[in-house]
């Protein structure tokens, strides 16, 4: 029994219940897949962290140490309003364009604006 890498047959064994159908089928499949499972959740917790590192060190060497008081906690709170705010256009105007391609032309303009602003 290879217990680094367990087949699948061999997790729907320790698992309770009815394993081969429903959410049991597809938890069986990831512990049997541990690793590419853990690669692809290490990889995303990486971009998260990464982006947030490299704009407080962005932030760092454009904001002089005096203005720091001043700037940082406006920086907080725009981070935690962006994604909200983001949310509200995506609800409001781009889901209701005709199609897909209207729908990407409109992000496409707001992040545009954003960046010009």
């Amino acid at each position: 029994v290879n217990r680094l890498h367990p087949s699948l047959a061999a997790v729907q064994a320790i698992l309770p219940g009815n394993s081969q159908t429903g959410g049991m089928a597809v938890l069986a499949n990831i512990v049997s897949h541990w690793t590419s499972a853990l690669f692809y959740i290490v990889s995303e917790i990486y971009s998260s962290v990464s982006v947030g590192l490299l704009f407080w060190q962005f932030a760092n060497d454009v904001v002089p140490v005096d203005q720091a008081k001043r700037f940082y906690p406006l920086f907080s709170q725009m981070s935690g309003l962006a994604p909200v705010l983001a949310g509200q256009y995506v609800v409001r105007f781009a889901s209701k364009a005709t199609d897909f391609s209207s729908s990407m032309h409109r992000l496409t303009a707001a992040v545009s604006f954003a960046g010009i602003m």
